[in-house]
């Protein structure tokens, strides 16, 4: 299973809803998840594959469910947003919680709302070089333009089992 997960408002779930049902809700009103599952059928290089892709809870409003979201994952995405210093100070330790629960699996750290750089607090490079330090991927990605969005996920699908 793909777990996305990350702070409240990081856009985890216009991520996984723009990759999933191909859209993207300009101006939605903010509701909590507390950890949805979508099942998807995507076709990567010619190949047909099956994607389980759990939309964690965002941290602060239910912290219960952030350790059965770690357990049930085998591939994580950690999101945040690029305008949002407060998200970007909380990755480091959503990632080392990843890691203690589950040793060192595929993680990639994804900058979302790439469509507001212009209000960016969260350059590339300190993405970019925080994702090396932890040794993740890196990505930067739009939900509201697509940018990327299917690039986060063919990296995701690469390991999970066929």
């Amino acid at each position: 299973m793909i777990c996305v997960m990350g702070p409240s408002v990081s856009g985890k779930s216009c991520l996984i809803k723009r990759f999933v049902r191909g859209y993207y809700k300009e101006g939605a009103k903010y509701e909590p998840t507390m950890g949805d599952t979508y099942n998807t059928t995507v076709d990567f290089s010619g190949k047909s594959q099956k994607l389980q892709i759990r939309d964690g809870a965002g941290l602060y409003h239910f912290a219960s469910l952030q350790t059965a979201d770690i357990n049930s994952g085998a591939v994580f995405i950690v999101t945040y947003g690029i305008d949002n210093r407060f998200q970007w100070e909380d990755v480091p330790d959503v990632i080392e919680s990843i890691k203690k629960i589950k040793g060192h699996p595929p993680i990639a750290l994804v900058g979302t709302k790439l469509d507001l750089a212009g209000d960016r607090y969260v350059t590339y490079q300190m993405g970019s070089d925080l994702a090396n330090q932890l040794n993740c991927a890196f990505f930067e990605c739009s939900s509201a333009s697509n940018e990327n969005v299917t690039k986060v996920f063919e990296w995701a699908a690469q390991f999970v089992e066929k």
